[in-house]
């Protein structure tokens, strides 16, 4: 039970985006 590549790719950018975007909020929150 193999991935894509191309959809594991999309995947991990997905998630760093995401992940991007919670520390931002977080940041500017705090704030």
């Amino acid at each position: 039970m193999k991935l894509p590549v191309k959809l594991l790719m999309s995947l991990i950018s997905l998630v760093s985006v995401i992940a991007r975007a919670g520390e931002y909020k977080n940041y500017t929150g705090m704030k």
